[in-house]
């Protein structure tokens, strides 16, 4: 089991863990008083930007640990000229008991760097 993090593009058969990280995420979302996101994550929701290979899951220690999608187009804005990412969906497994990060450090990690195309980090 690797004790790193890593990049890995979501298939069909990683929704579900897509779906876990995105729950949990806005499970703690609410319980802090967030309203964000919605309180389920619909498989119908996240598959097509999978089948794009749009999302990716975060591996730490050989677990999923995040996701981030990154489009090349968002219809909110369509009327901005010039190229460009968008960053959606991007959480990371919430934090622990007292909150302590289960993956210190990771949610810095799991977005795309300014001047780096098409990966994440």
């Amino acid at each position: 089991m690797s004790s790193g993090v890593e990049f890995v593009r979501a298939t069909a058969t990683d929704v579900g863990d897509v779906l876990s990280v995105l729950d949990d995420a806005a499970a703690w979302l609410a319980a802090g008083g967030v309203r964000q996101w919605p309180e389920r994550f619909a498989a119908d929701w996240v598959t097509p930007a999978v089948e794009r290979g749009e999302t990716w899951l975060v591996r730490s220690g050989g677990r999923t640990a995040g996701t981030v999608t990154l489009d090349w187009s968002d219809p909110l804005w369509s009327d901005l000229p010039g190229r460009a990412g968008y960053v959606h969906r991007m959480a990371v497994r919430p934090v622990g008991r007292r909150h302590r990060p289960r993956h210190p450090g990771l949610g810095r990690r799991t977005g795309p760097r300014p001047g780096r195309r098409g990966a994440p980090a």
